[in-house]
């Protein structure tokens, strides 16, 4: 399929920049079938939100479900641009900012004020390109053919500038604790059944970043630190019980638990106890439950693993443990 780029500096931009077979004015280029354009779109989408975190602890949700783009521009301040191919399917992925969220990114990822543009804009084309690269993995599971290009950062300027005027462009609407921001993603895909819907996507491992998550300790302080880490995650949904029997009552009365996260030892109701009550329960018994436990009580980690936690952590807690174990629970 041929698609004609109608202005001549566009045609040579994308032609040998961006290294897609050029017929005359016009840039040839594969149609990705929907499946593994849904799957790049996906993992595209997830990997923004997981560099963003690890990269400057931010925390960014889908606002509106995507839209595709036309010929029409869309203005921002600066914008980070990687080149991508899935099976000779040329694409582009772009993180667009405002002035104000970029200042306050810079801000997080360079820890002070921007000053350096140069180190700024650096830092983006790092930022997408290390996306890009996160965005790989999950492509790489259903096609051996990605690669990655160049990345680019633009400063006011318009994204049209940079796509064939007949390519679609699916952009993504994210809203986040600096401001707002979008992607677009260039993919020569006519996808029409994606389920992107606001807040979707967003998690780790199977937990969405809005799941309800029960944490049951008798310290209020280690409840604390247990949140603190899960908001660092990108977490923002809570509640707490200071015993298992708490515990126990807040479960059945809230049936949108998506998480239980519980200490061992506790008066009244122990955490073992507290499982064992759960999974004795038909209607609990997929409920996930993370067993915290401490170092001189492994021991105990057989007997949590019979009583049907569906992992354990050691204590004290800490911020990569806890991220682990939360991925590892199916």
């Amino acid at each position: 399929m041929v698609y004609y780029v109608s202005n001549l500096a566009i045609h040579d931009l994308i032609g040998h920049r961006f290294g897609l077979q050029v017929i005359g004015r016009g840039a040839l280029v594969n149609v990705l079938n929907e499946e593994l354009a849904t799957v790049a779109l996906k993992a595209f989408l997830e990997s923004t939100i997981e560099v963003l975190r690890t990269h400057a602890q931010l925390r960014c949700q889908l606002l509106h479900p995507y839209r595709v783009a036309g010929k029409e521009s869309r203005p921002f301040d600066i914008s980070g641009t990687s080149t991508f191919s899935i099976g000779g399917t040329q694409g582009l992925f772009s993180l667009c900012l405002p002035k104000t969220t970029f200042s306050s990114l810079m801000e997080k990822s360079l820890g002070k004020k921007l000053t350096d543009t140069q180190e700024s804009h650096a830092t983006i084309a790092e930022i997408t390109d290390l996306i890009t690269r996160t965005a790989s993995k999950p492509i790489l599971d259903k096609t051996e053919h990605f690669e990655s290009g160049f990345s680019k950062v633009a400063v006011g300027e318009k994204m049209s500038f940079i796509y064939g005027s007949e390519l679609p462009i699916y952009v993504f609407p994210f809203g986040s604790d600096i401001g707002p921001f979008h992607l677009e993603i260039h993919l020569n895909s006519n996808v029409k059944n994606l389920v992107f819907s606001p807040g979707l996507t967003l998690g780790l491992g199977r937990f969405k970043f809005d799941s309800k998550i029960l944490i049951v300790d008798d310290v209020p302080t280690s409840r604390e630190i247990t949140i603190k880490f899960l908001q660092e995650l990108g977490f923002s949904n809570f509640i707490e019980a200071g015993d298992g029997k708490e515990a126990w009552e807040t479960v059945n009365r809230q049936s949108d638990i998506g998480l239980i996260i519980s200490d061992w030892h506790m008066p009244g109701l122990t955490g073992l106890e507290l499982v064992q009550k759960i999974r004795a329960t038909k209607r609990f018994q997929n409920l996930p439950i993370l067993m915290a436990t401490g170092e001189s009580q492994k021991e105990e980690v057989q007997k949590a693993i019979e009583g049907g936690v569906s992992n354990y952590i050691l204590k004290p807690i800490t911020l990569p443990a806890l991220e682990e174990k939360l991925k590892r629970i199916k």
